[in-house]
């Protein structure tokens, strides 16, 4: 039973994170680009508020963590901002394409779209953490896992 309220709650977590508040920030015209650092903070708040009610999930694997993950995505961020540097730099915008497409925020090109969006796969790579693990700790096997991953199958609890 207690597998079923930790998938609720993290379901409501990831509706919330996604659904209701979101969409509403965004119909007030608050987007990755305009009000950036509010969007990066909502999504940076979610993240809090998914992680804290699934730390005793979390920290055992926290526990032996190096600094070698911040180094690689620091790095991955250079390259990222090079690479938007050079695209404003030596491509034409594709102006019409923007135009035809305006909810598409990384055609833009912008360096606030970098920022708030980073936020965004936070909160994603949080979910996707958190979820493994509540399967891991209920004894799905990582082939199961992997399955459940790849296809729309039913979950169901394996045989203890």
């Amino acid at each position: 039973m207690i597998f079923y309220l930790e998938i609720a709650l993290w379901a409501a977590l990831w509706l919330i994170g996604f659904g209701i508040f979101f969409f509403y920030l965004n119909k007030k015209g608050i987007t990755y680009t305009s009000f950036y650092f509010a969007t990066a903070l909502y999504f940076l708040i979610t993240t809090l508020l998914l992680v804290i009610p699934f730390k005793s999930l979390l920290l055992p694997v926290l526990q032996d963590f190096t600094l070698t993950p911040f180094v690689l995505l620091g790095l991955s961020f250079i390259i990222e901002i090079m690479v938007y540097f050079c695209a404003h730099r030596f491509l034409k915008k594709p102006v019409r394409f923007i135009h035809e497409h305006p909810s598409q925020y990384f055609l833009k090109m912008d360096y606030r779209y970098l920022f708030s969006k980073s936020f965004e796969i936070l909160f994603q790579q949080a979910l996707i953490v958190i979820f493994v693990l509540i399967l891991n700790e209920y004894s799905f096997s990582l082939f199961q896992i992997m399955i459940l991953f790849s296809s729309s199958l039913p979950l169901s609890i394996p045989p203890s």
